[in-house]
This record gives C-alpha cells, structure tokens and sequence, in this order.
C-alpha cells in the first residue's frame, strides 16, 4: 500500500485546522461550541 497512510479513508495525522473566531460564527453556533468543548453533546436536556 502506498499514498495516503490510513489507507484512503480520508484519516492523515494533520493538526485539525483552528477554529475560527467566534465574531465570524452565528450566534446559535457559539453555544454549540461551548458544549462541544465540555464533552457535553450527548447529554441529555
């Protein structure tokens, strides 16, 4: 095998990108981050 390392299902050891900063989100996006961040997406309401 050769080319992409994890086997062509799109997975490379690249960083992940920086976030954007939130003046450039909506502002329903901000309070996703902020869950994301706490690990709290899958928790229930």
């Amino acid at each position: 095998m050769y080319g992409d390392p994890a086997g062509g299902i799109g997975i490379t050891a690249d960083p992940r990108p920086p976030r954007p900063p939130a003046s450039d989100l909506p502002d329903w996006a901000a309070p996703l981050l902020e869950r994301i961040a706490r690990r709290d997406v899958g928790s229930a309401q």
